[in-house]
């Protein structure tokens, strides 16, 4: 079996991390003046900032990184994973093409982050970093289950016809439901997913 984890969200708990610091970077930086829609989960739609500002607010990535602890047992269930013999990829779009993100700060991103995972002592067969849609990419690796943390790519995924773990943020907003989507709030869910499906497969 190989599953697909996406890294801001779902391993760590940047993503969290990251809306508190935006909301500190706005009030401090931007004098409070830079919310656009309070109800926008992504700082792009939720803030007016110039393109200026915005890259600023970027170059504090590797530290958002450094200081976002692991999610609630994502490192046990990782590690469960492992001695299943089942195949972990890293799926992430941090270091993607974004028009604000220059080459070394997009390097920088990826650099904390594999950075992190060995400090953590996480050990996954492969990393794939720098992708936005993910369905090519899940394809092209024959991924079994892929878990993110992020609506758009649960969508894109599971209607794509791959089986998708949608690890729910209480603040996100959820999916329409389909044959190929599994909406959880934890990583032991994760895990009895997994489990209850190569129990399957064992029989089968």
């Amino acid at each position: 079996m190989k599953i697909a984890i996406d890294y801001d969200g779902t391993i760590y708990e940047t993503e969290k991390n990251f809306r508190v610091q935006a909301e500190l970077y706005d009030i401090e930086k931007i004098h409070g003046q830079g919310m656009k829609d309070k109800y926008a989960l992504w700082a792009e739609d939720r803030y007016d900032w110039t393109e200026e500002q915005n890259k600023n607010f970027l170059l504090t990535f590797p530290k958002i990184t450094e200081d976002s602890n692991l999610m609630p047992g994502a490192k046990e269930v990782i590690t469960r994973f492992k001695k299943l013999g089942v195949k972990l990829i890293l799926l992430s779009a941090r270091g993607g093409n974004r028009p604000e993100t220059k080459d070394e700060d997009a390097s920088a991103m990826i650099k904390t982050a594999m950075d992190k995972l060995k400090k953590d002592g996480i050990v996954l067969d492969k990393y794939i970093f720098g992708t936005e849609g993910k369905v090519d990419e899940c394809q092209e690796e024959k991924i079994d289950f892929m878990i993110d943390d992020s609506p758009e790519v649960c969508k894109e995924t599971s209607e794509a016809g791959i089986k998708t773990i949608f690890l729910r943020d209480s603040g996100v907003y959820g999916i329409e439901p389909n044959d190929y989507l599994y909406e959880v709030n934890n990583w032991g869910e994760i895990y009895r997913i997994i489990l209850d499906y190569l129990n399957k497969e064992n029989k089968n």
